[in-house]
């Protein structure tokens, strides 16, 4: 089931779209007055983003674990080292809408790496 999925058009075409309306829904949901609501639903964005990425990527591709497995470890590592001692971003932290955190950094925030770092990867391909 999952190896064809990479290849189905048409899935691609409505994850895309999935993910556009998700993230246009909370930009401008947190412009509303329902701003908490959508902030509490931040984790729920970034993991649906992770799951239709992970189903329409080649996963059987040589490398692909090792590569998520790295953005996943880099990603954590370089938020700790900007939450805790300000490096790379300046200061900052995290609310606590992300959910469980490590160190002050939340779990999600790997998977958010992971999503953005294949994204622009495959964006990037295509110029």
């Amino acid at each position: 089931m999952f190896s064809k999925l990479y290849n189905n058009k048409e899935f691609l075409r409505f994850s895309i779209f999935f993910v556009w309306l998700i993230n246009i829904s909370g930009f401008f949901g947190v412009l509303s007055d329902q701003k908490e609501f959508f902030l509490s639903t931040s984790p729920f964005a970034i993991l649906i983003s992770f799951i239709l990425l992970i189903l329409n990527y080649n996963f059987r591709q040589k490398g692909f674990f090792t590569a998520l497995i790295s953005i996943i470890t880099i990603g954590f590592l370089v938020e700790f080292l900007g939450v805790n001692y300000d490096l790379f971003f300046g200061s900052y932290e995290y609310g606590n809408n992300l959910g469980y955190k490590i160190g002050g950094v939340p779990i999600i925030m790997s998977i958010n790496w992971v999503v953005l770092i294949f994204l622009t990867g495959s964006f990037t391909e295509k110029l």
